[in-house]
């Protein structure tokens, strides 16, 4: 397992497939939803076995000091094997590099305790709705 950078269009493609298997087939949200307007502006690796793309996540840039993780995926035949522990460190090492202060995110609430024990906290805020799903916000400081 390898995670790598996407470089192009055709490695983009790869990231929204597993975006599209996870998130609209397996959890029902909307495909219209999955891929959109942020995606060019966002930074993306995927986690490769072999030649086949099995997880993804995405750096957001928000704005000086703070970006986003977003769209962590893994196939589920891959969970729960520390592979998400990889590309969350992948996109935390290139935030730092970056010169940001605050990694946010919106994390489904069933989540929570896996980015917890990465140090994210969570904010003082209700449990919302997105894409059908309850979320939470929470954070990291890293600089």
């Amino acid at each position: 397992m390898k995670v790598e950078l996407v470089k192009n269009q055709e490695d983009l493609a790869k990231a929204h497939q597993v975006r599209i298997r996870v998130f609209c087939d397996e959890q029902g949200c909307p495909v219209e939803v999955e891929i959109d307007d942020k995606d060019p502006i966002c930074t993306h690796w995927l986690l490769m076995d072999e030649h086949e793309c099995v997880g993804t996540i995405r750096l957001v840039p928000i704005s000086k000091e703070e970006c986003a993780l977003g769209r962590l995926a893994i196939d589920k035949q891959y969970r729960g094997k520390g592979l998400g522990r990889m590309l969350v460190e992948a996109m935390e090492e290139e935030a730092i590099k970056r010169g940001y202060k605050i990694i946010s995110m919106h994390a489904q609430e069933p989540k929570i305790g896996f980015y917890k024990r990465f140090g994210y906290i969570l904010k003082d805020t209700p449990v919302f709705m997105e894409d059908g799903l309850p979320h939470v916000e929470m954070f990291k400081i890293i600089n």
